[in-house]
Formats: C-alpha cells, structure tokens, sequence
C-alpha cells in the first residue's frame, strides 16, 4: 500500500478548481474513478452501472487493463515523465487500494524529447511530425534509432537538421543482423550473433541502457 507521497507531490500547495471542476471533491486529492454522463445528452461510449450510466476515468482504464491482462501485480511500467504526478500516482492509489499488493516493482519515465533545448508543445509550434520526418527522406525506424541511442533519462535533442546529416548507413546495421556467421549445418555452437543477443540482452537489463546495446 502507498505509505508515502510517492510522486513528491506538494499536496499543501495543491489549489482546487485549477485544472478541472471540483464536482464534489472531499478532499484536494481526491480523482474519479467513475465519471456520470450528462443528463441531457447520450455519449458515444457510456455503461450502466450501481452509481449510475456514466463512463470510466482514463486513470481507472489503465489500471484494470494491466490487471485484467497481467494480474494483480507488474514487474516494469514505463510511461513520461509527464505523468508521474497524475497519472501514474492514480494508478497506484487505486490500484493498491483494490489489492493490497505494491502495484508496480519498477517504474521507468522517459524524458521529453527537445526542440533547441525547449519541451516540444502545440502552442509553440515546434514540434515535428513523422510526416514531417517521411518528407525528407527517412523511414520513422530510423528515428526510433535515433531516440534510443540516448538514455531514457536523459532529454533527447532534436533537430531535423541534424537528422538529415546523419549517414544512414549508420542506423542501418543496427536493424539488419549480419548472418554471414550463422552455422550452416545445423550445429547449436555459439555464434557472434548470440553473443551480441546476450550482450544486448545484459545491456537492458541494466536499466534499459540501450545506447550501449546499439552499440552490438
């Protein structure tokens, strides 16, 4: 069960109505698990239920999809960094409150990904899309390549100038695996490729270092 703020949270400083309606609230932490559907109008998507027709809160989604797919408890949850304080912390209140059982064992929050060293946002038009990405010539593969040649820890710099000076031939090794080492008759003696499968695979395990497993 919670027994701390978890998400470092200045609950003190909390201000009710900010973001969103109160509706109700009894407390300022206090998050919908069941939302109602307006009365003079029918959702696309709403359900009966003991309160009520209404809808579930997006928090409450998450929480009984990983169950229903994965039980009670998961080993690894990744997500944003951005979700740490909302999100995330809602998944282990409810989540532990239905149980019992600590909800997650490891959490792993990627950073934002920058424009010239700024978050990239919609009212500052600068962000890039994968069309954008496509226009010039690269297939969206090879900036996945390029997200993860830096931890997840870290803020990741983008600039599509500097994209399109990268060689392709650099990235393209790190998809195809060479197979001019594969045993070809039959034998199971190891072979450089499951060598770098084990390296890569020791490389994710610490921490999902996946700079270093490219580098295989």
């Amino acid at each position: 069960m919670i027994t701390a703020n978890w998400a470092r949270l200045d609950i003190d400083g909390l201000e009710a109505g900010i973001r969103v309606d109160v509706h109700g609230k009894k407390n300022l932490t206090d998050f919908a698990l069941w939302k109602f559907s307006p009365k003079d109008e029918q959702r696309d998507m709403e359900w009966d239920s003991p309160w009520g027709k209404g809808f579930p809160g997006w928090h409450l989604e998450c929480s009984v999809m990983s169950r229903e797919l994965l039980g009670d408890q998961i080993d690894i949850h990744t997500g944003g960094i951005d979700h740490i304080p909302v999100h995330h912390t809602n998944e282990i209140a409810q989540s532990e409150a239905l149980t019992g059982k600590d909800f997650v064992n490891f959490w792993l929050h990627r950073n934002f990904i920058k424009v010239d060293g700024q978050k990239m946002s919609k009212s500052k038009h600068n962000f890039y899309t994968l069309r954008d990405i496509r226009s010039k010539g690269f297939d969206p593969l090879d900036f996945r390549i390029l997200v993860l040649q830096s931890s997840y820890h870290t803020g990741e710099q983008f600039q599509l100038g500097n994209f399109e000076l990268r060689p392709q031939q650099t990235l393209e090794p790190t998809i195809f695996a060479d197979l001019r080492f594969q045993q070809s008759d039959g034998r199971s003696q190891p072979t450089d490729l499951d060598n770098a499968q084990t390296k890569i695979r020791k490389s994710l395990q610490d921490d999902l270092n996946s700079p270093e497993a490219l580098q295989f």
